[in-house]
């Protein structure tokens, strides 16, 4: 029987969400979820998937654990740097919403291990410090060889309209070579740029909800050269 993956999704956030601790100061409990934009059926079902291959977890603070994520230095064990449903205060409230792209974040990931033929070792989620400096967080997904070479680099949108405002940035900042952030006119999606062409990747993968596109790059003058190809390539094509 063929799954129901976004209804299966559906139901595994209504019930993460609804025994999320209340804050003190929400007199009237939590607002209802709103998931916006609508999941989309292959990231519900690589989430999912990733779900059930133990690839992540989703604990009862909304936190997500995985070897996927960077442990904070001094942490005892629970990893709080990519919370699911985002607490904040709203109108002198404190309240609950979900993180719309972590979703996406989390199902792209598993897609690379588990759809592409990348071990778990090799994927991380989030540029870290340690490879990159002052260019950490540049991209949101990072694949590495056994060796540790920079085979992709990957970013994740919400929603359609970040996804070609970010293909038209990129797009932009390739085809200007060398520049800083403040001479760019695109500044919010620069640091892809910026760290593409410090960590010279073969690929780069621009995921969203319905969405996906993948650039072979090459380097040459100083510019990043796009080649669009059909789809990411598995791993043993790579």
């Amino acid at each position: 029987m063929q799954r129901n993956w976004i209804y299966e999704l559906e139901e595994y956030l209504a019930e993460k969400y609804a025994n999320l601790p209340v804050h003190e100061s929400v007199a009237d409990g939590k607002p209802a979820l709103r998931i916006d934009p609508a999941l989309d059926s292959d990231e519900a079902k690589y989430f999912i998937l990733g779900l059930e291959a133990q690839l992540f977890s989703i604990d009862e603070g909304g936190y997500a654990q995985s070897s996927l994520l960077l442990t904070a230095s001094g942490s005892k064990g629970q990893q709080k740097g990519f919370q699911l449903f985002w607490h904040f205060a709203y109108k002198g409230r404190r309240t609950r919403a979900l993180f719309r792209e972590g979703i996406s974040q989390l199902s792209a990931a598993s897609a690379l291990i588990l759809k592409y033929g990348w071990d778990i070792s090799q994927v991380q989620i989030e540029a870290r410090r340690e490879d990159f400096g002052a260019l950490a967080r540049g991209v949101d997904l990072v694949i590495k060889s056994h060796a540790g070479n920079i085979m992709i680099c990957g970013e994740v949108k919400k929603d359609s309209r970040e996804f070609e405002k970010l293909i038209e940035d990129y797009h932009y900042c390739c085809q200007q070579g060398q520049h800083s952030k403040n001479d760019c006119k695109c500044k919010s999606n620069h640091p892809k740029y910026e760290l593409c062409a410090f960590a010279k990747p073969l690929y780069f993968w621009a995921v969203a909800p319905g969405r996906e596109i993948c650039y072979k790059l090459s380097y040459r003058d100083e510019k990043i050269l796009l080649e669009e190809v059909v789809s990411l390539p598995h791993r043993s094509e790579i």
